[in-house]
């Protein structure tokens, strides 16, 4: 068997054998049957445990057996506390057996090898991740899941909960292939942790430097924390100038007390230089319906 190319090229294949075996309504994927029954079929050196365990400072791990026949270990920290991280820290060490296994006899990966899909200092842990991104959540079928909706964190919200991702990872693949102008933001302590734009508004300079840099959440930002309707509002229009010079946003923002940050979307205009932004109006209690913050 010709071996595909990379993480992306591997969770197609496994993409087209599912849709054939289980039909298109099939999600989410089942990773640890997916694991041992595909690579027992398959290779020599298969998957023959999937199971958790206390993994002090890691999310998940790839392990080759020290003795006996050859053969493979996925472990998932047995303390996260949601279940769609674990689906997706599966799908990432999977990916390592799939690509990497011939290259160590052990993979130990952290929380931030999970959330930063493309870290140029980390190719084989960004080759992971983009591998369980295009297995767990198919472009095609996330397409038809928002066709004709309009995008709110409640929608993303339904996906990640069909897929079962953690919103993060929901909010990640959307920026991946839509063509709005979109950016989001994981902020602590008043300070943006990490960010990711889509192409379009990465295209039109809508990002955030935060490499190496402390960027600050800006004060008049629901993000920040500040404003007292800041955990009941589901969109708000943030006039231009907080977020970036020159034009509003429309912010929608998360606060996780469990993994202690905001999550924010921000949402602009489709022509940087056109007129007021169109807010959704306000969905209550839409944080109790956000599943994997």
């Amino acid at each position: 068997m010709t071996e595909p190319p990379s993480g992306i090229a591997w969770a197609n294949r496994l993409t087209r054998m599912l849709d054939q075996v289980l039909g298109p309504d099939r999600f989410p994927v089942d990773v640890t049957a997916l694991a041992l029954d595909y690579s027992r079929q398959c290779f020599s050196d298969p998957v023959t445990m999937v199971k958790g365990e206390a993994l002090q400072g890691f999310e998940g791990g790839l392990f080759r057996s020290r003795k006996g026949k050859a053969a493979w270990s996925i472990v998932y920290n047995s303390a996260l506390p949601v279940r769609g991280r674990i689906n997706f820290v599966l799908a990432h060490e999977l990916g390592h057996y799939l690509r990497h296994r011939h290259e160590l006899d052990e993979f130990l990966c952290s929380q931030r090898d999970m959330i930063e899909w493309n870290r140029e200092d980390q190719a084989r842990e960004t080759d992971a991740n983009q591998f369980a991104s295009y297995l767990l959540m198919p472009i095609a079928d996330f397409r038809r899941q928002l066709a004709g909706q309009k995008i709110t964190l409640d929608g993303l919200a339904q996906c990640a909960e069909r897929y079962d991702v953690s919103l993060t990872a929901a909010i990640l693949k959307w920026l991946e292939f839509t063509e709005q102008r979109a950016v989001l933001v994981i902020a602590r302590d008043g300070f943006i942790l990490w960010s990711r734009s889509s192409g379009p508004a990465l295209r039109s300079g809508a990002y955030f430097r935060t490499r190496n840099v402390m960027c600050p959440v800006p004060e008049m930002s629901i993000a920040s924390g500040r404003r007292g309707d800041a955990r009941k509002r589901d969109a708000v229009a943030i006039p231009q100038g907080v977020w970036f010079p020159g034009e509003p946003v429309v912010e929608t923002t998360i606060f996780s007390d469990r993994f202690d940050m905001a999550i924010s979307l921000l949402q602009l205009e489709s022509n940087p230089s056109a007129g007021s932004v169109d807010v959704k109006p306000e969905e209550e209690d839409v944080v109790d319906r956000m599943r994997g913050l």
